[in-house]
């Protein structure tokens, strides 16, 4: 709601980062879509001495999205939501130990 009213570009682009967080930990695509969005334009916006930690942010927010295009959830998640892996999350469990 707050991208939406624009009060995330009131921040600075470090403030950004945070403010940006609960949309990578989404398990909707939509969300991941607007969360790499974001961090693309925090990245731009970003003071050189920040654009390192900005760049880090979004090549995990661009990992995080791939993880739900993939499987629809993040696989690390099931065990303790009591859901059942797939073979293929299993396979990329063991691969890349949830990221």
């Amino acid at each position: 709601h707050g991208i939406m009213l624009a009060q995330d570009l009131e921040l600075a682009p470090i403030e950004r980062q945070f403010f940006y967080m609960p949309l990578e930990h989404s398990e909707r695509l939509y969300h991941q879509a607007l969360c790499v969005e974001a961090f693309q334009g925090a990245l731009a916006d970003a003071p050189d001495a920040f654009k390192p930690i900005m760049q880090d942010a979004l090549t995990y927010a661009e990992k995080h999205k791939t993880v739900i295009e993939k499987f629809g959830r993040f696989p690390h998640r099931n065990t303790i939501l009591g859901r059942t892996s797939s073979a293929a999350e299993l396979v990329w469990l063991n691969l890349n130990g949830g990221f």
